[in-house]
């Protein structure tokens, strides 16, 4: 009261109010003057919250789907847990109402070649043990036990023979074409040969021609250089004669293991084809009653039970390849279309992870990359880059569950005062006044 009213001076009753509402006023203009710079100081952001995907750009997830209806016996992987490829997933009831034995049918296809041929007789024991309701695979296994028992008793007859034959076969050695090209050389050799004596006999007979009254230094010297001549086409005479009376005396045999190596090719081509077409016929049989995972990775299985009946085109189960790096991934997100004039590249986006909470982890940190033109719908698809890879705005990092989460992501559209916030929303509203009182003065 000292300070609003000076005691020691005399009180002019009729200036008191006017004191009063003067300093009154002070101080209210004052506490206002403060409120505003305290308005205009403070920024308040407004966000865009939206759903949105962290995707990995290089490799997508395996949606598994069921090709037909039917109780299928499901194995047990937990909901989310690894697979390897080509793991069985499921195996459809077959038309006995009986679950097939898979060992039997792995069994058929761990068959090989190689074993197949040296080891026939463990081969044929295996095929008999077979116990496969199905047609189809059975006419495949026939087959190919025709074939080994053919095979098979023609190998023990001869066994050392064909032992040797079979080694060069697995050892891609076998030199057919050098025996063709020896048979095929006979014409040729004869021909040289003919040749040969042809060329001895002209020879000869320029020998016996030469001119006797020449000087006997050059009859002498003619006579010897005819004679080696002479010696050399008689040595390589002799030496064709030789190799063409081995072919003679061999040419019986070496067509006899001709014949007998093209018997074996023959047999051991049936063979493998045979065993081709059984391999493929239990493809073909797996692709229908099998259900199995085309990728390795983490495998999110829908909660079934052991024993479940499908409908065709159910989604069984989603596979998430490995993920070998963190740089291929993206932000994915839908934006509205009514702040579209708010969103452009480059622009930052927060994302929060579903499995990583964000008070615990923090945020995401992407920059706008990509705005399409055209909308679906009323969004705008848009997609965002990570600027620190997997590492939160709190510094902790993060490890990709799979190639695809959800995430809750949000967007700045705006950043001003309170103030700018009250006086925009003045000017808004006396725009609206003045054209309100304009189309009320417009004459109808």
């Amino acid at each position: 009261m000292s300070r609003l009213f000076n005691i020691d001076k005399k009180i002019e009753v009729n200036r008191l109010p006017r004191q009063v509402v003067f300093r009154s006023g002070m101080v209210i203009l004052a506490n206002a003057i403060v409120l505003m710079i305290f308005l205009s100081l403070i920024d308040f952001k407004s966000y865009v919250t939206i759903k949105s995907e962290l995707r990995n750009a290089d490799a997508e997830n395996y949606a598994i789907v069921s090709n037909k209806s039917g109780l299928v016996k499901m194995s047990q992987f937990g909901i989310s847990n690894h697979i390897g490829k080509d793991a069985c997933i499921g195996v459809y009831e077959l038309n006995d109402h009986t679950f097939p034995v898979m060992d039997q049918y792995d069994a058929l296809l761990a068959i090989g070649l190689p074993h197949t041929l040296t080891t026939p007789d463990s081969t044929i024991l295996k095929l008999k043990s077979i116990d496969i309701q199905d047609e189809a695979i059975n006419l495949q296994i026939g087959n190919l036990l025709n074939d080994l028992l053919s095979y098979r008793s023609m190998y023990n007859v001869n066994k050392t023979t064909y032992s040797k034959l079979l080694d060069n076969y697995l050892e891609n050695k076998l030199k057919d074409q050098e025996i063709l090209n020896l048979i095929r050389s006979k014409d040729s050799l004869e021909a040289q040969l003919k040749q040969l004596l042809a060329t001895n006999e002209a020879r000869d007979a320029s020998l016996r021609n030469q001119d006797v009254i020449s000087a006997q230094y050059r009859e002498e010297r003619m006579v010897n250089s005819l004679k080696d001549q002479v010696s050399s086409l008689t040595r390589e005479i002799n030496d064709y004669s030789v190799t063409r009376n081995a072919y003679d005396v061999n040419k019986d045999f070496l067509i006899k293991e001709l014949e007998f190596r093209n018997n074996f090719r023959g047999m051991i081509n049936d063979i493998e084809l045979a065993l081709f077409a059984l391999k493929n016929t239990v493809l073909e049989w797996k692709n229908r009653y099998v259900i199995t995972a085309p990728e390795e990775g983490m495998i999110q299985l829908n909660n079934y039970t052991a024993y479940t009946y499908l409908n065709s085109g159910d989604t069984i189960a989603v596979i998430s390849p490995s993920v070998d790096s963190t740089s291929s991934f993206e932000l994915h997100f839908k934006f509205p279309g009514k702040y579209i004039n708010y969103l452009h590249t480059g622009q930052t986006v927060y994302s929060e992870l579903t499995e990583y909470p964000y008070l615990e982890y923090g945020s995401l940190s992407a920059t706008i990359s990509e705005i399409s033109t055209i909308p679906l719908g009323d969004t705008y698809f848009c997609k965002a880059r990570l600027n620190n890879g997997f590492q939160t705005t709190y510094g902790k990092k993060i490890k990709p569950s799979g190639n695809v989460m959800a995430a809750q992501s949000r967007v700045l559209i705006k950043n001003e005062s309170l103030m700018q916030k009250f006086l925009k929303n003045l000017r808004w509203k006396a725009s609206s006044f003045t054209n309100g009182q304009a189309n009320q003065s417009m004459p109808k």
